[in-house]
């Protein structure tokens, strides 16, 4: 022991002389690494990098500067573990997206791996990686925490990219500008967020800070809506409480920036992910749940079903049927299209109902093309984002019939949508078709959705724009020799082919035509009259590619 006493003894010199910081050569190694605290641009804020047990290894010198940018050489050494940069926000303030108003910075933190980092690096401190810090500080690996986030929120947090402030035009990229954006709705989220029932918001856009916290803490269960693991629900530090519904609130929070006047960032909607439906929406009065179908939305008839219970106690909202309505409606871009509801909502238990619409077109990446369900409950709206796939086949899913004498206002032909509504397996190897038959007709408003209605159309109906009675509703089909009535399903606008022949898992044609009050319709939006010269040529007949 005592030979090995002198060595022992230097060795602890060398190590307090380089732990102390020395100079010259003695001096700790170093790497300089740069990054971006960003909830809008955040000016003042001060840096910390530590271990993942709570050991500081370094901190800025100088704060973040008018864009939020900073410098901190970290101990080389330490670059070999996993750390985490945070600013406490004391002192610091950004400028929020929603309000535009000067705010004071709260805490924003970013997880940073173990051999990731290198001189000239960028490390990023936005809501998006609070989050996903927060989450690996509860416990959950990353690949887990990056996971959570992404199923509510569609995207991945990249922490190496320096976002553009999204209410400044600027020269960035892409990813810049997205990084900015999406910071940017979370400042939205905080500004819109509120309690449906009572309209109290979250208390301001300084509040942001807490609101990261919560929703890290709803997200421990990988789910957003409002509840921990187990059902506890979620609050934030000044009591707010998470409403059930914020994923829905996100993505209206998502659009609403996207469509205001504050969003400088060049991004086309179809830069933008599309929204991530969550599956419970609030109303004043109820909680309305959405179970899709099994096996998930896809184009043309779509059957579902909706949980409605009185918000008041949680007891089933009974008798509701004849008051919902339901819209989906295609957002396309600056412009918005909607397609026809059949009003077939049915009470199946207390308080579960069974719906019905149809999507013309499946949902695209971006915000250029998605759909919105509207839920009408008497006067009051619940909406759900439906993720609509395209068949596999590329089938059929409506062909449209026009009159140059049946319009709506002035020389508008109205349109008449016959929608694939079911295929099945039938009697002797054959196949049964249903499709189903809809118009328009003047316009319904809801709140503040107005939206061309849908209707079924069948004998005994009438339109009130540019009036018009239904005696006589034809739909028919050419089975090969001779067009044959197809049977209608009493007034719901459906009809139905019976013993078509069809091979399975083969795609197949199957000829319609439409007749009302004696006219065949045409299958053009055009003047021209039907023309009767071919069974299956002419512009008075249309076709369903189907695939049994």
């Amino acid at each position: 022991m005592k030979r090995f006493m002198p060595i022992l003894m230097l060795m602890a010199m060398l190590l307090t002389m380089f732990g102390c910081g020395g100079s010259g050569s003695s001096a700790v190694p170093t790497t300089t690494i740069t990054g971006t605290v960003f909830a809008g641009p955040a000016t003042g804020a001060t840096v910390t990098a530590k271990t993942t047990a709570g050991v500081v290894v370094a901190t800025t010198s100088v704060a973040a500067d008018a864009n939020g940018a900073f410098s901190i050489a970290i101990p080389t050494a330490a670059l070999a573990g996993d750390l985490i940069f945070e600013t406490s926000g004391a002192g610091a303030t950004f400028t929020d997206e929603a309000t535009g108003a000067s705010t004071n910075l709260g805490t924003l933190s970013v997880f940073v791996p173990a051999g990731t980092l290198f001189a000239g690096a960028n490390v990023t401190l936005d809501p998006s990686s609070t989050i996903v810090q927060k989450l690996i500080a509860g416990g959950k690996t990353r690949t887990a925490a990056f996971t959570a986030f992404s199923s509510s929120f569609g995207y991945k947090p990249d922490f190496t990219i320096r976002p553009a402030f999204a209410n400044v035009s600027s020269a960035a990229t892409t990813p810049q500008r997205l990084a900015g954006f999406r910071a940017a709705a979370f400042s939205q989220l905080t500004n819109d967020l509120k309690d449906p029932a009572t309209s109290t918001g979250i208390g301001g856009a300084a509040k942001q800070f807490e609101l990261l916290q919560a929703i890290a803490d709803d997200l421990s269960d990988g789910v957003l809506d409002g509840r921990k693991s187990g059902g506890t629900v979620v609050k934030t530090a000044s009591n707010f409480t998470i409403p059930e519904d914020i994923l829905n609130q996100y993505n209206a929070a998502l659009i609403s920036f996207q469509n205001s006047s504050s969003n400088k960032s060049k991004l086309t909607p179809a830069q933008i992910n599309v929204p991530i439906s969550g599956k419970v929406s609030l109303t004043p009065t109820y909680r309305v749940e959405y179970v899709p179908p099994t096996g998930g939305e896809f184009v043309s008839a779509d059957t579902f079903q909706l949980k409605i219970t009185n918000r008041i106690d949680g007891t089933p909202a009974t008798g509701l049927a004849s008051s919902i309505v339901l819209n989906p409606y295609m957002v396309m871009g600056a412009m918005g299209g909607g397609t026809h509801w059949p009003n077939a909502v049915t009470e199946i238990s207390p308080g579960v109902y069974s719906g019905t619409v149809h999507y013309s077109m499946e949902t695209y990446w971006g915000l250029d093309m998605y759909w919105k369900l509207y839920v009408f409950v008497g006067s009051e709206t619940a909406f759900f984002y439906p993720r609509v796939a395209a068949f596999d086949n590329m089938d059929t899913v409506s062909v449209s019939f026009y009159n140059s004498s049946d319009t709506t206002t002035g020389t508008s032909k109205r349109r008449y949508r016959l929608w694939r509504d079911g295929l099945s397996a039938g009697a002797g190897g054959k196949y049964n078709l249903t499709v189903f038959l809809s118009t328009t007709d003047g316009s319904g408003s809801y709140g503040s959705i107005t939206s061309s209605n849908g209707y079924p159309v069948y004998p005994g109906q009438s339109w009130t724009t540019a009036p018009l009675a239904l005696s006589s509703v034809k739909v028919q089909a050419y089975d090969g020799t001779a067009w044959v009535d197809l049977t209608p399903v009493g007034t719901t606008g459906q009809f139905t082919a019976s013993g078509l022949g069809l091979t399975g898992g083969i795609q197949g044609k199957v000829y319609v035509r439409l007749i009302i009050n004696g006219t065949t319709y045409t299958n053009a939006n055009t003047g021209a009259a039907w023309d009767s010269s071919d069974a299956t040529t002419s512009n008075g007949v249309q076709s369903f590619t189907v695939t049994p």
